[in-house]
């Protein structure tokens, strides 16, 4: 949930806290509990090879090179 003062109402916030209160308050630890997709170093480096590809250069094939 992100946001600015705009597009997120005070609520918002509170009931989030809220909740990690009471996974902490059980034991928890909200921040490590959090499901989330982790990407590969197979996956990034794919990523930083198809985003970087443009920017490098072949080398010349004359002989002076």
């Amino acid at each position: 949930m992100e946001g600015s003062a705009d597009t997120v109402t005070l609520n918002q916030p509170r009931e989030r806290a809220l909740k990690y209160r009471r996974r902490a308050k059980a034991g928890l630890n909200p921040r490590f509990n959090a499901h989330r997709e982790i990407a590969t170093f197979e996956e990034i480096s794919r990523k930083a090879h198809i985003d970087r590809l443009l920017t490098w250069k072949t080398p010349s094939m004359d002989s002076n090179g």
